[in-house]
C-alpha cells in the first residue's frame, strides 16, 4: 500500500487529481530479494504531482473558490438606431442644432408631431440656451433662409412654456436685433410682428419691463416707421398696455416715449414718414377715447412741437395735403374733444401762444386748403375763454372772411367761430375782435352795403346780427360810439325784413301753423253786420314779408272772406261764391294751407332782396287757384 500524501496546507496550492488506482504487485517469490521500503517525503519538500491530462467531465470548482483576475476588456458600443424614430431622439440627446436636424423630411413630420405632442425629450431640448439662440438666428437674420424664419415662428407659437421663459429671460435682446437691420423684408418683418405680438401678449410683465428699461428698443422701431408690420406690432403693444393699465409697471409707452419719439421722426424726416404718422395717429384714436391721457399727450408732445412741425410742413409743396389731414384728422378732434378741460389747457397754453407765428403762416398762405386748415385752428381755440392767439393772427382770421368771394366753406368756419365769441362771456377775447386795428365792423358794413353780389355777404349779415344780440356792455358802449355801426343800422334792418335765415323762416312756419288753425275760429263779417274785417297781426306780418293777403273761411257759413273787401262789407266775388258742400270747404281749407305752405318754403329759402317779389307772385297764382277751385 503506498503512502499518502498529505493536502496541500496552502489554499494558493493547485488541485491535484487523485493518481490511477494500482495493481496490486504478484507474490514474491523465494528467490528473490525482498524489496526496499519507498522513502518517506520529508514535511519541508514540497509535495509532487503527477500531471495528468484533464478530464471532460471534471467536477465544477467549489462555490467559495476565488476567481481569476479580470483581464483588460474593450468600450461597449451601443447598437446603432434602427428606426427614424430613434435616430431622431439620439439628434436631440446629442442637441444637435435645429437647421440641421430640421433638413430631412422625415425628420421634419417627427418634430412637429413632437411639438403637438409636447415630447419631454424635444422640450428638453428646446428649453436649452443655445437651442433657442440658434433657432432666434434665423428669424433676427437677414443672411438665414426664410424657411428657418418660418420654423421658430412656429415654435414660439406653440407655446411651449419652457421655451418662451428660455426667451423672454435671456434672448428677448436678441429677438430684437431684428430692428437693426437698415432695410426689412416684408415677409421677415410679418414673422417678427407675429412672434413679438404673441409673447407680448402670453408674457407681459417681462416684455414691458424689458421695453421700458431698454431705450433702444423705441429708438430702433422709429427707423421703421414706413413699415406697416412695424406700425401695427405698436398699435398691439399698445392694446395690450390699455388691456393691463391697472397693473403696476405697464405704461411703458410713456416712459419710453414714444409719441415724443414718433414727433421727433416726422419733424427729421417728414417727406418719408407724413402718411406713415397720420396712418398711425388716426389708428390710434380710433382705439382710445380723445380724453385719455395718451392722446391728450399727443399735442403736447415735445413742448407742442408737434403743431409747429405741422405748420411747417403746411409750407411746403410736398407735404402740404398731409399735414392738412394731420391737423385735420388727429389734432383738431383731440383739442374739440378737451375743450371743457381746464387743467389740460392751462398746460397747453404756453405751447400754443409760442406757436402764434405758425397761425399767422397758415392764415396769410396762398394755399385755401392750409389756409381753410389754420382758419379751423383758431376756431377750435376761440372756444376757450382765454387768450390763445395774438392779435396778428386775428386779424389774418377776418381778412381770410373777405379774400375768398365764393369759398363758402370758408365763410362758414369764420363765421360760426365770431358768431359764438359774441354768443359767450369772454369779454377778452370779444375785445380782441373789436381792436381798431381788426375793424371787423367796418369790414362787415361795407361787404353789406356792396351792391356786388358775393358769397360773404349772408355771412357779414349775420355776424352784424350777433353783435347787435350781445349782452355785454363793453360791446354795446363801442357799438354806440362806432359810426359805421350806426349808418348800418337801417339798410341791417330792410335786409333782415327781405332775407330769412333758417331759424328765422322756421319760426314763420310755426306761427302759420298756429294761425291756420285758429282761422277757422273767425266769424265770417257778414253775421257780425260790420263793415270791414280787420285783418290779424300775423296777416299784416305776411304782408310786410311777402305781400300776400291770407283767406279766412268762416265755419259756419262756408264761405271764404278777404281781409280787402269794400267798405260796404261785399266780399270779393272771386272769394264770396257760397258752398254750402262741407267737402268742398275741406278742399278749401286745404287749398289754403297748401298756398301758406308755398310761402314758408319761398321764406325758407330767401335770401335776396328779390325774394319777396318771387314769393308774391307765386301766392298771387295760389290766391287765383283757390278761388276756381272753391268757384
Amino acid at each position: 500500500r503506498p503512502p499518502t500524501m498529505d493536502p496541500p496546507s496552502s489554499p494558493d496550492a493547485e488541485t491535484v487529481a487523485p493518481p490511477p488506482p494500482t495493481t496490486p504487485p504478484p507474490a514474491a517469490s523465494t528467490d528473490s530479494p525482498s524489496p526496499s521500503p519507498a522513502p518517506t517525503p520529508s514535511p519541508s519538500s514540497p509535495p509532487t504531482s503527477t500531471p495528468s491530462s484533464p478530464s471532460p467531465q471534471s467536477s465544477p470548482p467549489p462555490k467559495d473558490a476565488p476567481k481569476p483576475p479580470p483581464a483588460s476588456q474593450k468600450p461597449v458600443v451601443p447598437p446603432k438606431p434602427s428606426t427614424p424614430h430613434d435616430l431622431f431622439l439620439s439628434h436631440l440627446a446629442a442637441k444637435k442644432p435645429l437647421g440641421d436636424l430640421l433638413k430631412k423630411d422625415q425628420f421634419e413630420k417627427l418634430f412637429d408631431h413632437a411639438v403637438r405632442a409636447r415630447s419631454e425629450p424635444l422640450l428638453e431640448y428646446l428649453s436649452e440656451d443655445e437651442i433657442v439662440a440658434e433657432f432666434l438666428g434665423g428669424l433676427v437674420s437677414a443672411n438665414r433662409p426664410i424657411t428657418e424664419a418660418s420654423q421658430a415662428l412656429s415654435i414660439i407659437l406653440s407655446n411651449l412654456e419652457k421655451t418662451s421663459d428660455c426667451i423672454v429671460n435671456n434672448h428677448l435682446t436678441l429677438l430684437f436685433s431684428f430692428l437693426e437691420i437698415e432695410k426689412l423684408e416684408p415677409r421677415r418683418a410679418y414673422f417678427f410682428l407675429r412672434a413679438v405680438s404673441f409673447l407680448h401678449q402670453h408674457r407681459v410683465p417681462e416684455m414691458a419691463k424689458f421695453i421700458r428699461d431698454n431705450n433702444f428698443v423705441v429708438k430702433n422701431m422709429m427707423n421703421h416707421l414706413t413699415s406697416t408690420h412695424i406700425l401695427q406690432l405698436i398699435l398691439n403693444m399698445l392694446a395690450v398696455e390699455r388691456q393691463y393699465s391697472e397693473m403696476p409697471g405697464m405704461n411703458w409707452s410713456e416712459e419710453a416715449g414714444l409719441v415724443t419719439s414718433i414727433v421727433a421722426k416726422l419733424a427729421a424726416d417728414p417727406e418719408n414718414t407724413i402718411e406713415s404718422v397720420i396712418k398711425f395717429f388716426v389708428d390710434l384714436s380710433l382705439s382710445y377715447t380723445l380724453t385719455s391721457p395718451l392722446i391728450k399727450g399727443v399735442p403736447l408732445a415735445g413742448d407742442g412741437v408737434l403743431l409747429s412741425t405741422i405748420s411747417d410742413l403746411m409750407l411746403r409743396p410736398s407735404t402740404s395735403s398731409g399735414s392738412v389731414d394731420l391737423l385735420t384728422n388727429v389734432i383738431l378732434p383731440i383739442l374739440k374733444a378737451n375743450v371743457d378741460d381746464e387743467q389740460y389747457y392751462g398746460e397747453l397754453l404756453n405751447d400754443l401762444k409760442k406757436q402764434s407765428p405758425h397761425y399767422l403762416a397758415m392764415l396769410s398762405s396762398r394755399s385755401m386748403q392750409v389756409a381753410l386748415a389754420g382758419a379751423k385752428l383758431v376756431s377750435t381755440l376761440l372756444q376757450r375763454n382765454v387768450i390763445l392767439i395774438e392779435l396778428e393772427a386775428i386779424v389774418a382770421f377776418v381778412d381770410l372772411l373777405f379774400k375768398y368771394k365764393w369759398a363758402n366753406v370758408v365763410h362758414d368756419v369764420i363765421s360760426t367761430a365770431i358768431i359764438e365769441v359774441f354768443a359767450g362771456n369772454s369779454v377778452d377775447t370779444q375785445s380782441l375782435f373789436l381792436e381798431e386795428k381788426v375793424d371787423l365792423v367796418g369790414k362787415i358794413s361795407k361787404a353789406i352795403l356792396t351792391e356786388d353780389s358775393v358769397g360773404y355777404k349772408g355771412h357779414s349779415r349775420l355776424i352784424a346780427n350777433a353783435l347787435a344780440g350781445c349782452q355785454e356792455a363793453y360791446v354795446e358802449d363801442i357799438l354806440s360810439k362806432n359810426e359805421a355801426w350806426i349808418a348800418l343800422q337801417p339798410p341791417l334792418q330792410t335786409l333782415n325784413e327781405a332775407n330769412l335765415t333758417f331759424r328765422e323762416a322756421e319760426m314763420l312756419r310755426q306761427m302759420n301753423a298756429e294761425k291756420a288753425m285758429a282761422a277757422k275760429l273767425v266769424v265770417a263779417p257778414q253775421e257780425l253786420g260790420a263793415a270791414k274785417l280787420p285783418p290779424p297781426s300775423y296777416a299784416q306780418a305776411v304782408q310786410a314779408t311777402v305781400g300776400l293777403t291770407p283767406v279766412y273761411t268762416s265755419p259756419s257759413a262756408g264761405t271764404p272772406t278777404s281781409s280787402t273787401e269794400s267798405d260796404e262789407g261785399v266780399p270779393d266775388p272771386v272769394t264770396s261764391t257760397s258752398v254750402d258742400d262741407e267737402d268742398t270747404i275741406e278742399d278749401e281749407d286745404e287749398v289754403v294751407g297748401n298756398g301758406m305752405s308755398e310761402v314758408d318754403e319761398t321764406a325758407n329759402g330767401s335770401e335776396g332782396e328779390s325774394s319777396a317779389t318771387s314769393v308774391k307772385a307765386e301766392g298771387e297764382s295760389q290766391q287765383e287757384a283757390a278761388g276756381e277751385e272753391v268757384a
